[in-house]
């Protein structure tokens, strides 16, 4: 089964052997930096946040633009041109020129009040993003912590199944056991072994997982 996922997961036809896979060390028993360091590059660096911040800004400029096509606008201009030939001729002009919107129904008004309240509404959800990225980076925080102590701790067992099988095949050898002691410490071995092999396994999906929650590069990105 799990052959199965990796070859759909990395595309590899189903009909091929997958090639020789590297052996996967123990991970690093430390995070990839403090929490609170990791949550203030989450929300400085996460693609989603930088891009809902990109879009209220531009929200920003649309609500300044309806505010103006709603109220009286002015231009001044200015133009000066001098003409040379038998007889000089100058002209000068000024004209100031102002646009009121004397009766549109509202129709100006009620868009620059709808442009103001999805500015606003857009401003919210980017505190609610911010709240949900500070969440997520602590919860995957919180798990890696979790599993590098469990690895720790799978490490200590596997050492004292060892023990404990290496005592029970030695005190069988010397008749003071019979073989049930040592199947179940050989059982104890095994259980063991795995429960140490899947606690490295999920500190480096939790480890991943953390990377991804603060928009760091994951291994193998590039």
């Amino acid at each position: 089964t799990a052959g199965a996922s990796l070859r759909a997961a990395i595309g590899w036809p189903a009909d091929e052997p997958l090639p020789p896979l590297a052996a996967v060390a123990e991970p690093a028993a430390q995070a990839p930096g403090a929490l609170e360091e990791l949550v203030r590059q989450g929300l400085e660096a996460r693609p989603d946040l930088v891009a809902e911040r990109l879009r209220t800004r531009a929200d920003r400029y649309d609500v300044l633009r309806a505010d103006q096509a709603s109220k009286a606008s002015w231009s001044l201009d200015a133009n000066y041109s001098r003409q040379f030939s038998d007889d000089v001729v100058e002209r000068q002009s000024l004209s100031f020129v102002v646009s009121v919107p004397l009766f549109d129904g509202g129709r100006l008004r009620e868009a620059a009040r709808q442009a103001r309240l999805a500015w606003q509404a857009n401003l919210e959800s980017l505190v609610q993003l911010e709240r949900d990225a500070r969440a997520e980076i602590e919860s995957a925080y919180a798990v890696f912590v979790q599993n590098t102590e469990r690895v720790g701790a799978a490490r200590a067992a596997v050492e004292a199944a060892r023990k404990n099988f290496e005592a029970a095949e030695g005190s069988r050898a010397a008749g003071a056991s019979d073989l049930i002691s040592t199947l179940t410490a050989r059982v104890s071995l095994a259980t063991a072994e795995s429960n140490y092999v899947q606690a490295v396994y999920d500190t480096h999906i939790a480890d991943v997982r953390l990377r991804l929650a603060v928009g760091k590069e994951i291994p193998g990105e590039r």
